[in-house]
């Protein structure tokens, strides 16, 4: 699976609101030039595009969500797929990182990285 790698140019203030009401400490936030969203979909997602933004250490996780068509962006909390790469021996599989009822491929099936 390729990724589809869209981004978006998140606002700093509503982003790291989103964060703080998540559990994050000011020494999680990202710097200025760094709050961009990078679709972590793969490429033809048919879907509103997905970046991962924050996780707690629990589920849910902080997700940023956009849309082509919209300037919209939407900060949401998700609960991670709970899938794993079965063709690996059990203790060498790798869960997959993308949220629940994602499309297009698990994470483990990337073969490109996002740019960041």
């Amino acid at each position: 699976m390729y990724l589809c790698n869209d981004t978006r140019r998140l606002p700093y203030v509503e982003l790291l609101t989103a964060m703080r009401d998540t559990g994050a400490k000011e020494s999680d936030y990202p710097r200025l030039y760094d709050s961009v969203g990078c679709c972590e979909l793969g490429r033809g997602h048919g879907d509103q595009h997905a970046a991962h933004k924050f996780a707690p250490g629990a589920d849910p996780e902080l997700w940023v969500e956009w849309d082509d068509d919209s300037d919209e962006i939407r900060y949401v909390r998700v609960t991670v797929c709970v899938a794993e790469d079965e063709t690996l021996p059990r203790l060498e599989r790798t869960a997959c990182t993308l949220p629940t009822d994602h499309g297009c491929g698990h994470s483990w099936e990337a073969r490109d990285l996002p740019h960041r």
